[in-house]
């Protein structure tokens, strides 16, 4: 990122944005896990998706400093949650899975 252009983040926002495929029928965003190794990139792509998305209620950080209990907790709530914009931006068909651990 050093010419001050993220395009990895750009092409996320898209997608979060316009794809078609994380849409349901009503046109709500579909469930969706993002896979990145890094804690510094996961903090990141928290305060982008919160932009996004428009709440930190849309989405769910699990890492390794979160207690099983509470693993379990929000694992379960994405699962059975069928409402829009609840974890991970949820609605319940089907979920995408990104791997963003690229440097950002």
């Amino acid at each position: 990122m050093a010419s001050g252009l993220d395009r990895k983040w750009d092409e996320l926002s898209r997608i979060l944005q316009d794809a078609p495929e994380l849409k349901d029928e009503s046109g709500r965003l579909r469930k969706l896990i993002i896979f990145t190794e890094h804690k510094d990139t996961l903090n990141y792509l928290h305060a982008k998706i919160t932009g996004v998305l428009g709440t930190p209620e849309a989405i769910v950080v699990i890492h390794g400093s979160v207690k099983r209990d509470d693993r379990r907790k929000a694992q379960a709530l994405f699962r059975s949650d069928r409402s829009s914009n609840s974890s991970h931006s949820r609605s319940v068909s089907g979920s995408a899975r990104l791997n963003c651990s690229a440097d950002m």
